[in-house]
């Protein structure tokens, strides 16, 4: 007999089967339901091939509509034929025993038969090579690793062969500073023409295409300090293998004039073909191939978020950011194959995940959310081909390496990343993730709760603005353990904006302090202090602003500018923002719902809210103090005048602000905007027990009176302890090093 309570247990076993139904079945879930609903309805320890299986499967699905009977081409934009990438996918699929032909909308059969008239279309010449691979024969090394077509293996094998002289790679000379990198173009041909000696051995030409592709490779991240590397590789000195440069001498790569963390891993994402191509034959990796690989890839490795995103700080707009999500895919998957690396397996899991949740609202499409904005055809298909790729590598290698935890997650990822020709730092805790550009003054914040749907966004960065976005006139970097400094300029005659950015060390909150100086007077021409955030089907369409006094939805776009007479906001209970003091004597808040310019996606808004003063005929000076993975109780307590609050300097150009971390230590924090140094007295609030000087310069505390001599331009950080008691200092990221090959 079935009791009141198993019947019961029986009815919520089956909601939980037909909602988990609903996750992976419906191809359009509702607008409801956000990403980290979705996210969290699924196993967090690893990633299986049946997880490629499916959204591969959904995807050739989607694909299906481009079939033309020979061959599949897509005409959206460009005109763009995408038969090699169909081809892929087809390959994938039908390699894998488990073939799920309903998911895939077509037989095994079919599917094999498609897959055979791609080939005989590209044989024949009737399609065009994949976008930038002006060379096939990294996709033809895949397909002869799958060898899931052998009636055309030597035809495969014709096209590697034709590709064995396309590695080639344009260095700059021997310079310091090498911008607009040819690395991510270089990369595919490089790939192409390297996976020859894997697959002809015994050819005559064997010898001298392998001696070619040892120097590609070692070209290809070339860096200033291997001009002098007397150490031997590969039977030569470093220094006589390379000719010149190719990416910065810190292992950072720029493209577009930026610090650009896509270009990045386009240049590292196909990797993993040319080592499964080598290991699969037996033959041995050479020593030059990867070289300096990743250390390019340990030098962004904080930009690793919480939940599978990757951060890119000098990124130029939304769109970008999500474009860099697959190129890091299949780097991640190369990583968990070759050294079953368990952060590896994290990204490449958390990715996945990512990406199949934007899949379901795109029917199977794999593009991202940039359909709705003159779609360029070869980037939608760029995402489904990097998705195909990391595929492949889970097919050829499938692994049961578990998923990073959080702990293992912050602990390789945490601590800073300076990139120093670009001009821009971060630091990752584990808590908040902060970033600052010298281009267009570019900030950053971002926190784990929340994460990939709390991203800012405006027109030229993902990131808060300070009113105009000019590029810094002069600043100063300041490091420490657990977060930075940064103290600038903008502007040399007239009104002079002043600005510090400051992450503190407890490791959550970071101030921000605005202040525009004419002569002897605090000036009202700027348009004072703005940040943005995306407001869109992350989060189901609507955020939920905290105040003093409630809290108010806000959904959609809207051209109206809403105030809110509040000493602090909290968004989603996630991030909060505390006005430390400001020149407005109300409406302390303002904040609109602003369309992005691309308009809309399948009815749903495109948009973000934009928050901030609007001060242009008022006076700007403020300090705003924003406090990740805070509640809205937490933000109200320290909005209550007694845990922040501005110290009197007595100087215009000299700002300060006594500060209670969430580490439970104060902090006093002093920005020295003049030229030279400054000798200041300032009496705090509150009786100091013991203290440390973090940052900036001789400083002490004598009972309440904090002095000082600041450096000009830039910021004094004094710890003040709890009881006496100091906190321990926050742990800095100990550089996980990979072997060479």
């Amino acid at each position: 007999m079935v009791t009141h309570q198993a019947r019961k247990t029986i009815s919520r076993i089956i909601v939980f089967v037909a909602a988990v139904a609903f996750v992976y079945g419906s191809c359009r879930p509702a607008w409801a339901q956000t990403y980290p609903q979705w996210r969290d309805s699924l196993p967090k320890d690893k990633v299986t091939l049946s997880d490629y299986r499916r959204v591969t499967s959904r995807w050739l699905k989607w694909a299906n509509q481009f079939w033309t009977g020979s061959k599949a081409l897509l005409s959206i934009d460009r005109n763009f034929d995408f038969t090699g990438t169909y081809a892929l996918a087809l390959a994938c699929l039908t390699a894998d025993p488990n073939y799920d032909a309903g998911a895939a909308g077509i037989s095994r059969t079919e599917a094999a038969s498609r897959l055979n008239k791609c080939l005989a279309s590209i044989q024949a010449g009737q399609t065009a090579n994949y976008a930038h691979a002006r060379t096939p024969g990294y996709r033809a090394a895949v397909l002869l690793l799958l060898n899931s077509s052998p009636n055309y293996n030597d035809f495969l094998r014709q096209q590697i062969k034709n590709s064995r002289n396309d590695a080639s790679v344009r260095t700059d000379g021997w310079v310091e500073v090498s911008t607009d990198e040819s690395t991510e173009s270089d990369s595919w041909p490089v790939a192409a023409g390297t996976v020859f000696p894997a697959f002809f051995q015994g050819d005559a030409e064997y010898q001298s295409i392998l001696n070619r592709s040892r120097e590609a490779w070692m070209e290809l991240f070339a860096t200033l300090d291997m001009r002098n590397n007397s150490t031997v590789v590969d039977g030569k000195s470093v220094k006589d293998w390379v000719d010149g440069t190719n990416i910065n001498a810190d292992y950072t790569i720029d493209n577009h004039d930026v610090w650009h963390i896509g270009y990045a891993y386009d240049s590292l994402r196909l990797i993993g073909i040319v080592w499964a191509a080598y290991n699969k034959n037996n033959h041995p990796i050479p020593g030059t191939f990867y070289y300096n690989a990743l250390p390019v890839y340990e030098k962004i490795e904080p930009l690793n978020l919480w939940d599978g995103r990757v951060a890119m700080p000098a990124a130029k707009d939304w769109p970008q950011y999500e474009y860099g999500e697959t190129k890091a895919l299949h780097w991640f998957a190369y990583l968990k194959a070759r050294y079953a690396d368990r952060v590896a397996a994290r990204m490449e899991l958390n990715i996945l995940r990512w990406m199949e949740w934007k899949q379901q609202l795109h029917n199977g499409s794999l593009s991202g959310f940039r359909e709705f904005s003159n779609p360029p055809a070869n980037l939608l298909v760029d995402e489904a081909f990097n998705v195909i790729i990391a595929h492949f590598l889970n097919v050829l290698y499938p692994s049961a390496v578990p998923a990073a935890s959080d702990a293992e997650l912050n602990a390789a990822c945490n601590g800073d990343v300076h990139a120093e020709y670009a001009e821009a730092y971060s630091y990752r805790t584990d808590h908040r993730f902060a970033s600052w550009s010298k281009t267009k003054s570019r900030w950053q914040i971002i926190p784990r709760n929340g994460g990939d749907h709390m991203i800012e966004y405006s027109f030229n960065s993902l990131v808060p603005r300070l009113g105009a976005t000019s590029d810094y006139n002069n600043y100063n970097l300041q490091k420490f353990d657990g977060g930075f400094a940064v103290t600038g300029q903008r502007g040399t005659t007239g009104a002079i904006n002043y600005v510090a950015f400051v992450p503190l060390p407890d490791e959550q909150s970071t101030l921000a302090i605005i202040t525009t100086v004419y002569g002897s007077e605090i000036s009202g021409s700027s348009s004072g202090m703005e940040w943005n955030m995306i407001n869109w089907i992350f989060n189901g369409n609507s955020r939920t602003i905290h105040k003093n006094n409630g809290s108010v939805s806000v959904s959609g776009a809207s051209s109206v500018v809403q105030s809110i007479n509040s000493p602090w906001i909290n968004v989603d209970d996630s991030i909060g923002y505390v006005s430390v003091y400001s020149r407005q004597s109300s409406n302390l808040f303002q904040y609109q719902l602003k369309s992005i310019s691309e308009g809309s996606y399948d009815g749903q808004n495109v948009s973000y809210i934009r928050f901030g003063w609007s001060t242009s005929a008022k006076p700007v000076d403020h300090a705003l103090l924003t406090i990740c993975d805070a509640t809205a109780s937490q933000t109200a307590q320290m909005a209550d005048g007694v845990n922040a609050r501005k110290l009197d300097t007595g100087d215009l150009r000299v700002r300060g602000v006594w500060v209670k971390g969430q580490d439970g230590a104060h902090y006093v924090v002093v920005s020295n905007f003049n030229s030279g140094s400054r000798s200041v007295s300032i009496t705090l609030p509150a009786q100091a027990g013991e203290t440390k000087v973090i940052t900036g310069g001789a400083a002490g505390i004598n009972g309440t009176t904090y002095t000082a001599t600041i450096p000009g331009m830039t910021t004094s950080i004094v710890r003040v302890g709890e009881s006496g008691v100091e906190p321990p200092p926050p742990g800095r990221r100990q550089i996980r090093k990979f072997p060479m090959p």
